[in-house]
């Protein structure tokens, strides 16, 4: 593959305690792998195979792509006891097949924004936390007459990247004590992961039919990220 890219950036030192950087982008890509026997799926838009770790499919070097968005971001701090980051963005990502049809590309996410914090309560107390949302994730959708019949995941290769996953977010806190002892640090550290214990879609699961399908409707799970869950342990750093 190859691509050329197309930046623009400039950075605004508003103060001492705050700074705002401004980016535009446009990127071309041409020479992706297509493809040949499903003009709609290039490298960039193959569905995700839960469990498989590759799939065996001819291609050439006759698909292309673009993708182009703005990013903002920022820091905030103050007496190096609260510093605050983060990004907001938009941008599209488009994948081309052979058919010439421009789809959505497996890394269009439209919105995504970043926040950072951290503050420091005492000598080597600190609370941080990070939080991140997202535009769905495009995916496509299986074709069901087909799976029905024939008791397999298949694929609607004329609905590539057409469906949409619900938005991404999740929130991560943490406390952490730094303890020094002669030439080491001693580390102390607890949070939660996922704290609004969200259900972040993952991807879409086929599940096997018995002998009569028609008795379990359609078997399609959707599977989803990892939920809310502590995290905590020790470090200890030799100097």
């Amino acid at each position: 593959m190859r691509a050329k890219h197309l930046v623009a950036g400039i950075d605004l030192g508003l103060a001492n305690w705050a700074e705002i950087h401004v980016e535009g982008y446009r990127k071309r890509y041409k020479d992706v792998p297509a493809a040949t026997e499903y003009p709609s799926i290039t490298l960039q838009s193959m569905s995700d195979l839960l469990g498989e770790q590759f799939v065996w499919l001819p291609m050439n070097s006759n698909g292309s792509g673009e993708s182009s968005g703005v990013e903002v971001s920022g820091v905030i701090h103050s007496r190096s006891r609260i510093m605050i980051r983060g990004s907001a963005a938009y941008s599209r990502t488009m994948s081309i097949g052979l058919d010439r049809r421009s789809r959505p590309s497996n890394f269009d996410l439209p919105w995504i924004l970043n926040l950072i914090s951290n503050v420091q309560l005492g000598r080597g107390l600190d609370i941080s936390g990070r939080y991140g949302f997202a535009t769905g994730r495009p995916y496509t959708p299986y074709n069901l007459r087909e799976s029905v019949l024939q008791n397999r995941p298949i694929y609607d290769l004329d609905s590539v990247n057409a469906m949409r996953a619900p938005f991404y977010e999740r929130l991560d806190m943490q406390i952490s004590k730094d303890l020094s002892i002669r030439t080491s640090h001693l580390e102390l550290y607890g949070g939660v992961d996922n704290l609004l214990n969200r259900s972040n879609f993952l991807t879409n699961a086929w599940m096997p039919l018995d002998k009569k399908p028609s008795a379990h409707g359609i078997p399609v799970k959707e599977t989803y990220q990892t939920p809310i869950f502590p995290n905590f342990g020790i470090r200890w750093i030799i100097r």
